[in-house]
């Protein structure tokens, strides 16, 4: 792994780093870890903002999963699954206005209850 790594973009789930010596992007988002050329990158890129959400959640709905959009890899045998929020979180880490996002966690964020005194 290389050693000259910036972080672009956090989020809840994962990051978006780059090497800008050898020009690799690494995503790291949930379980799943990404390592991308810059080709690579913008494919992803690119596909990721063509997913119709509406079409994809609609497709699946009748499948009893919390994870309805599916996200086909080139294996035959391996899908990307996510939920509508899921997926919005990770295009987050793909728009180039939330790269060098603070690391402040929003309310909708915290995993713990919230009781107002």
């Amino acid at each position: 792994m290389c050693q000259d790594i910036k972080l672009l973009a956090r989020v809840k789930s994962g990051a978006l780093s780059k090497c800008f010596k050898c020009n690799t992007y690494y995503l790291q988002f949930n379980n799943l870890y990404f390592t991308f050329s810059q080709h690579e990158f913008n494919a992803f890129k690119e596909y990721l903002l063509n997913i119709e959400f509406e079409n994809q959640s609609q497709l699946n709905c009748s499948t009893n999963h919390i994870r309805k959009i599916a996200i086909q890899s080139r294996y035959q045998n391996l899908l990307l699954i996510f939920s509508q929020q899921e997926l919005k979180e990770l295009l987050l880490l793909f728009c180039e206005d939330a790269y060098f996002l603070n690391d402040y966690l929003s309310l909708e964020e915290i995993d713990s209850p919230f009781i107002l005194n």
